[in-house]
C-alpha cells in the first residue's frame, strides 16, 4: 500500500473528517452524486506541539554548534592596517550572532515575549505503527491519512522536511546546508543585521524552520516526515485542546495528493471501515475509497 513517496498522517474520526471533508466545490444541488474537496490539513504552531521541548532541542543545537561558533570566529578576526578585510564589520556581525543566541535563550527559559509564526504538520512513513496509533488517533479507532509529498507545492512558506534524530547537526544533511546558507546569507551585506526586535524575531522564525527537523533520538520510530508552514500570507487561527488556546494555520493539497487511507485498530474497526468507505466516496476519493484497508495490528 505504502510507496516511498507516501506519507501518512494518523488522526481520530474527527481529524479524517475535517481534513477530507473540507472545502467542497459547489455544485448544482439538482445533481446526484459525490461531491468534489480538497484535502486541507492544520498546523500547529510550533511553541505549542505536544512535546514543548521540540522546538528547544532544535534551536539549542543551532545556537551552540552554528550561530556561537560564528560569533567566536567573527570576534577572532583583527586585521592589520595592510591586510585586505575579507569580512566586512565583523564585530557588528559577531554582536548580532549574540544578539541572536540571547534571543533563543528567551525561547529556551519560556520568557519569549513573542508568537513565532511557524507552523507544523506531522506525518510518518510507517503506515502502521502501534505507538502512533495510540499517540495520535485517540489511543484506538483511528485512521491515517496518505499523501504523496511530491504532489505538496513548496513555496517560500511551506516546506516538506524529513525529520533527523540527532543531538547534533548531521554532518552532511538538508537541514545542515540550509543553516549555513541561511546564515551566510544573513551575513553577506557589508553591514552587519539590526538588532532590532523585529529583525531578531524574524531570525527565530527563520531559524524554528531548521530547528523543527531535529529532533531527539528517542523518538527515531516515528519517522517523521514535517510539512512547515511559515505563515506569511495569513494570520494564525486558533482553536482550543482542552483549557488551553492552540495557534494553528491551514494549509491544502490537490485531491489527487490523497493516495491511501487506513482504518486503525480499535473494538469499532469494521464498523469504521464501513462509514469510512461511505464517506469516501461521499467527499469524491472513489480511488482512495476501493483501495481502503484496514490496521493489522491487533486490538487488545
Amino acid at each position: 500500500m505504502a510507496e516511498t513517496s507516501t506519507m501518512w498522517h494518523y488522526t481520530d474520526a474527527a481529524g479524517l473528517l475535517g481534513i477530507l471533508g473540507s472545502n467542497p466545490e459547489q455544485r448544482d444541488p439538482s445533481v446526484v452524486g459525490p461531491q468534489s474537496c480538497q484535502p486541507s490539513f492544520r498546523a500547529t504552531a510550533v511553541q505549542y506541539l505536544n512535546d514543548s521541548r521540540e522546538l528547544i532541542h532544535g534551536l539549542e543545537i543551532i545556537k551552540n554548534e552554528v550561530l556561537l561558533k560564528r560569533a567566536a570566529e567573527l570576534d577572532a578576526i583583527d586585521y592589520q592596517p595592510h591586510e585586505r578585510h575579507e569580512i566586512a564589520n565583523a564585530p557588528a556581525k559577531a554582536k548580532f550572532l549574540r544578539a541572536l543566541c540571547e534571543t533563543i535563550e528567551q525561547v529556551e527559559n519560556r520568557t519569549y515575549e513573542h508568537h513565532i509564526h511557524c507552523y507544523i504538520t506531522s506525518f510518518s512513513k510507517n503506515p502502521d505503527a502501534l505507538s502512533q496509533w495510540r499517540g495520535y488517533c485517540g489511543g484506538l479507532d483511528g485512521f491515517i491519512i496518505g499523501i504523496d509529498r511530491d504532489k505538496i507545492p513548496e513555496t517560500p512558506e511551506t516546506q516538506v522536511r524529513e525529520v533527523s534524530y540527532s543531538d547534533s547537526l548531521p554532518t552532511s544533511s538538508v537541514v545542515t546546508d540550509n543553516v549555513n546558507d541561511w546564515l551566510n546569507w544573513r551575513l553577506s551585506s557589508t553591514h552587519a543585521p539590526e538588532t532590532t526586535s523585529g529583525m531578531l524575531n524574524q531570525c527565530v522564525r527563520e531559524l524554528s524552520a531548521s530547528a523543527t527537523q531535529l529532533k531527539h533520538q528517542g523518538f527515531e520510530e516515528e519517522a517523521e516526515w514535517r510539512v512547515i508552514h511559515l505563515g506569511y500570507r495569513q494570520g494564525a487561527s486558533y482553536r482550543n485542546r482542552g483549557a488551553q488556546l492552540i495557534p494553528y494555520a491551514t494549509w491544502s493539497v490537490p485531491a489527487d495528493a490523497v493516495v491511501g487511507v487506513r482504518v486503525g485498530p480499535g473494538p469499532n474497526q469494521q464498523e469504521n471501515y464501513l462509514a469510512a468507505k461511505g464517506a469516501l466516496y461521499s467527499f469524491g476519493y472513489a480511488e482512495v475509497a476501493e483501495k481502503l484497508t484496514k490496521s493489522p495490528t491487533p486490538f487488545r
